[in-house]
């Protein structure tokens, strides 16, 4: 009886605790990244259209017309959502883009930019990406093109 007493009040401390505890765990916790649209079911989170959005921006570094921050998150915005669409039109078709395509096509950049495997792994480092993300952008970016020739 006196277990049970015992085990009754600490039960009752511990689920007085437990939200505060949860609460101030949560009230820390940080967002690490938006949604910023939905292309049917797949989401585009905001990392990835600033990620897109660099990429692009590199290409305005030098020239003589300069684009605004928010066209070109626009801009990487329309992209992405039509990159997305393609990719959707093609799974659905069962076009299926396997790793040794993907694979290949990554060798055949890194030979025609005369880059060692260490070099394209510094070269993603720099952009803030990693192997296994260029792999899926060269794997959607193959889907597009097999999408856009049928």
């Amino acid at each position: 009886m006196i277990f049970l007493k015992k085990s009754t009040k600490a039960g009752f401390i511990l689920s007085l605790l437990l939200p505060l505890v949860f609460g101030l765990l949560s009230a820390h916790a940080r967002v690490l990244d938006k949604v910023a649209a939905k292309v049917n079911s797949e989401i585009i989170t905001l990392s990835a259209i600033e990620e897109r959005a660099d990429i692009l921006g590199q290409k305005y570094v030098g020239a003589p017309v300069s684009i605004s921050e928010q066209d070109l998150l626009k801009e990487a915005l329309n992209m992405i959502i039509e990159e997305k669409l393609q990719i959707q039109e093609g799974k659905k078709f069962g076009f299926v883009i396997d790793e040794d395509a993907v694979d290949a096509a990554v060798e055949e950049i890194k030979k025609k930019n005369n880059l060692a495997d260490g070099q394209l792994l510094e070269m993603l480092k720099r952009e803030g990406r990693t192997l296994k993300s260029y792999k899926n952008h060269i794997r959607d970016q193959i889907m597009v093109s097999k999408i856009s020739i049928s």
